[in-house]
């Protein structure tokens, strides 16, 4: 699998990990969010409620009261959000009920919710009923010292969650994708850059030494990898030149040598000399057969001077000593050691070599 596979997955699988994570974390904000808020809507509702009732009670007495509250609860009812509401009004000295849509006023209430919230007087409450789980706030209505109190189900208030972490969800997810979108697009551009760079060594290993990498002006660690290549292929190409330098001077030097010495102690020399440029020796056998397979190029040349270039004088090769003896015991006219080197290696002998030596080592 491809390191851009790879980046792509992870970035999904970190997204989607992240979005629950976020969704869960949410739900418990949102739901005491919505819970606190709900509470101040009721507590407001109570406030305007408890206020309506008070009128009704000084202006008319205790039954037009009750009829107000019933009016409230109605309203309330009606709103968004209070379909389970449930009004009461409790009076707190003798504990009966004063107003309930559920029971008949004067009832004795005995429900333990009911008897905690009288002693209380006021605040907010969790409380189940009938298997409901609820939660209200109650105040106490002076100077009458009745028990005012709404009551809804806390699934009710719940009910918001759903659409908020839809909400929330949709907008967390978009830009946690966006966010790995614009990941797995970075990662695609770095894994070009380093794809160049992998096709440059490439290029240099298979010998096109002036292969190079343009860093432009970044600074990062791609950038500063590809200019550590640009630097070696540079040190590898002043080196190989170095090397042509060198080995042409050698042929030349070998050239020269050959031509005016014997040739098996020449070639000897010249070859112990290219072996010791690369740490070799010539008394190791094993290190002379490890040049002359990696080595064809000087192998070709030393050989060459060794056999072509002894000629230009009497003394390269043995056998021109012997042939200019017996040539001399038969009473015929040789020339002498500096006629021969001017009259035949200098113009017939020097050009031939030469030419051979361009067409065979010019590459």
């Amino acid at each position: 699998m491809k390191i851009v596979t790879r980046l792509t997955l992870v970035s999904l699988v970190s997204t989607l990990a992240m979005t629950l994570g976020v969704l869960a974390a949410s739900l418990f904000v949102i739901d005491a969010m919505a819970h606190k808020s709900h509470e101040r809507l009721m507590q407001a509702e109570l406030t305007n409620a408890m206020r309506a009732v008070q009128q009704r009670l000084y202006a008319d007495g205790v039954r037009a009261a009750t009829r107000e509250a019933e009016a409230q609860y109605a309203q309330l009812r009606a709103k968004e959000g209070f379909s389970t509401l449930t009004l009461f009004i409790v009076d707190r000295t003798d504990q009966r009920i004063v107003y309930n849509p559920a029971a008949a006023p004067g009832t004795q209430v005995s429900l333990p919710f009911v008897l905690e919230m009288l002693g209380r007087g006021s605040g907010t409450m969790d409380y189940e009923f009938r298997g409901d789980q609820r939660f209200a706030v109650f105040e106490t209505l002076q100077p009458v010292n009745w028990l005012v109190g709404l009551g809804v189900s806390i699934s009710e208030i719940r009910a918001v969650l759903p659409a908020f972490l839809r909400t929330i969800g949709g907008i967390e997810f978009a830009a946690l994708a966006l966010n790995a979108l614009v990941l797995a697009l970075f990662g695609l551009w770095l894994m070009k850059r380093v794809k160049l760079t992998a096709q440059c060594v490439q290029r240099i290993e298979n010998g096109e030494l002036t292969a190079r990498i343009d860093a432009g002006d970044s600074q990062d660690e791609i950038a500063m990898l590809q200019r550590g290549v640009n630097a070696m292929g540079e040190r590898i190409e002043q080196r190989t030149r170095e090397q042509q330098a060198a080995r042409a001077e050698l042929s030349e030097r070998r050239a020269i040598l050959h031509a005016v010495l014997d040739n098996a102690p020449a070639y000897l020399t010249f070859l112990a000399n290219a072996l010791g440029r690369f740490g070799l020796g010539i008394e190791d056998p094993a290190a002379v057969r490890e040049f002359i397979a990696g080595g064809a190029n000087q192998m070709v040349a030393i050989s060459m001077g060794a056999v072509l270039f002894g000629a230009m004088t009497y003394i390269g090769n043995s056998p021109n000593f012997m042939i200019k003896a017996i040539a001399e015991n038969q009473k015929l006219n040789t020339p002498s050691f500096v006629g021969f080197v001017i009259k035949f290696s200098f113009p017939i002998l020097l050009p031939v070599f030469f030419l051979v030596s361009w067409l065979t080592l010019r590459d």
